[in-house]
């Protein structure tokens, strides 16, 4: 029994992290997906410096 609890915890770890690896992705993913979308949809940004 306390083979499987260990092994249990294993695979729980395992899968966490790995869902923890695609919600970090797929946020980085879609923050550079809007960046992208802004870039193209009119909004400039201008930089001045101030003497």
């Amino acid at each position: 029994m306390f083979a499987f609890t260990v092994t249990s915890r294993k695979v729980q770890n395992a899968i966490c992290m790995m869902l923890s690896a695609v919600i970090v992705s797929a946020s980085l993913s879609l923050g550079a997906l809007a960046t992208e979308y802004a870039e193209h949809n009119a909004y400039a940004v201008t930089v001045t410096q101030l003497s």
